[in-house]
């Protein structure tokens, strides 16, 4: 799939294309159809509100995390750098799919899940 899109063999690859050709206007035009979709099924679908608090709780645990969230963190050093590759492929595929907000949730549940996972089982070990 890599390969067909970057040799052109697919949407993204010929979109990608014509970037590389100097045709803005025709990426522009893509990207502003793509926001739009988004945008109104920010309006229609549960999965917006679930991407937004799923990243939410995301960055919350990202930024500057002390306390329990800082000692998981330094335990378990994958779980962030998974979560973040979620949270990247999230952002992602909000520009490069027509239902992006949906997919952008769902790549989102299994990293947060893991963090929240991760957190109650450390809290269940103090005795908290």
């Amino acid at each position: 799939l890599a390969a067909n899109a970057l040799l052109g063999r697919g949407h993204l690859g010929s979109v990608w294309a014509r970037a590389l050709a100097g045709d803005m206007h025709f990426v522009g035009q893509i990207i502003s159809r793509k926001l739009d979709v988004s945008l109104r099924l920010l309006n229609w679908t549960i999965w917006s509100q679930a991407f937004l608090v799923l990243l939410g709780t995301y960055l919350v645990l990202s930024w500057r995390p002390a306390g329990l969230v800082k000692a998981v963190r330094s335990r378990y050093p994958c779980l962030h750098a998974g979560t973040t590759a979620c949270a990247i492929g999230s952002i992602v595929a909000i520009f490069t799919n027509d239902s992006g907000i949906v997919v952008a949730a769902t790549c989102m549940v299994p990293g947060v899940t893991g963090w929240l996972l991760a957190l109650t089982t450390a809290r269940i070990r103090e005795g908290r």
